[in-house]
């Protein structure tokens, strides 16, 4: 069985520590604060993505079906919108929430 390169990333981080920040490339997590206040890090691994919401952490799939970088999994769906910001939902809230660097 092959073991996604995301998933070892997500194992490297341990207890989804942040790290500093650098702007996203693959391999790289990126740290976002929400307008709601709410701190949330994306590790970022091309295809696939984690996502961690304080102690819970989704990995997210990239939708092929989208002309945009939106990537959903568990409930939640990110959507990025440059390299600065983007956009977080989930499946129990009507709303997305603009997420800026931070």
């Amino acid at each position: 069985m092959r073991i996604p390169a995301i998933l070892i990333l997500a194992g490297a981080c341990g207890t989804a520590q942040a790290r500093d920040h650098r702007p996203p490339q693959i391999g790289q997590s990126a740290r976002y604060v929400c307008a709601d206040g709410r701190r949330i890090e994306i590790l970022y691994g091309g295809g696939d993505t984690v996502l961690t919401i304080g102690n819970q952490v989704t990995q997210l799939t990239r939708s092929p079906d989208s002309p945009d970088e939106l990537y959903v999994g568990g409930g939640w769906s990110w959507s990025v919108s440059g390299r600065q910001s983007g956009l977080l939902s989930s499946s129990t809230a009507p709303h997305r929430l603009v997420c800026q660097v931070g």
